[in-house]
Order: C-alpha cells, then structure tokens, then sequence
C-alpha cells in the first residue's frame, strides 16, 4: 500500500475538503501535506481567532475539544489574551494588568511589550504612568525590523 498522499488530487477538490474543515490546526496541517496541498489551500486560511482553554493540551472547540498535542505554555494559560496576529502570535498579560507579552505560540519565542508610557502633556511636567492594553496588532511579522505595533490602552486610576 503506498502511503505517499494524495498529491493528484485537483485544486478545486483540496479546497473543498479544506472548507469543510473546522478546526484552523487541521487546516493548516492539511496544508503541510505536500506542496500541491499548500498551493491549492494558499490563502484559504480559517480567519477565527486562537481560543485558549484551561487544560494541559491544546483542544479545539470547533472541532469537538479534540485535542492537538498542540502545546501552550503553563504560564500563558492563565494569561489574558488582547490581541493575535497571523501565524500563531498572541499579545498576552501574564499578570493580566502587567507583563504584557506578544508570544509565538508556534515557537515560544517572546517580546515583552512596555507596561509603563511616558505622558509628555504640553506644559505639564513629563511623568511615566501605569498602563494596560485592551487591544493590539501590528504592521507586518514581528520578525521584520519595519514592524511596528499598536495597542489601545488606558491607565487605571488616572484621567489624563
């Protein structure tokens, strides 16, 4: 029996299996499959959002809470999520007003994001002041140097 996958298969039937696909790991393992798969399903990626659950392993809802062997890091389990960009990337507090994070959950890799923002007030003083995001995105990859970020934040306790 050849175990070699499908790489036959037409275009228009990869992206058929591919639609019916709930759960956005399958897909992109799907994609993974071979380089005809990955071209045929090429910017068909399912645009709901990473859900984090309370559990040792990754599970899906859409697909059933069937799990993955897809891991998250213990300490990003009890973080609150504001934020994903593309390619598995979460923005994270880890003391969920501080210790704001953006997190590869592909690789672990971690760039930690400023709690504190400087408030320059014309003809105030200049005074740093406590900060929490609510929203975040970027421009492009975090990965690239032009790569520039974003976030709705306000500070608690403070009306500036």
């Amino acid at each position: 029996m050849d175990d070699a996958p499908r790489c036959d298969l037409t275009a228009d039937v990869l992206r058929l299996v591919h639609e019916r696909l709930p759960c956005l790991v399958d897909r992109r393992r799907m994609a993974r499959v071979c380089h005809t798969w990955r071209a045929a399903v090429k910017g068909e990626q399912h645009p709901l959002p990473w859900i984090l659950v309370w559990s040792p392993p990754f599970s899906c809802p859409i697909g059933g809470f069937r799990g993955h062997g897809f891991v998250i890091p213990d300490d990003a389990r009890a973080a609150r999520y504001f934020g994903t960009y593309g390619g598995g990337w979460l923005f994270l507090a880890f003391g969920q007003i501080k210790r704001h994070t953006l997190l590869s959950l592909r690789t672990e890799q971690r760039f930690y994001l400023p709690d504190i923002a400087l408030w320059d007030l014309v003809g105030r003083p200049a005074f740093d002041m406590d900060i929490v995001m609510v929203a975040a995105t970027l421009s492009s990859p975090p990965e690239d140097k032009s790569c520039v970020g974003a976030a709705i934040a306000f500070s608690p306790g403070q009306h500036v």
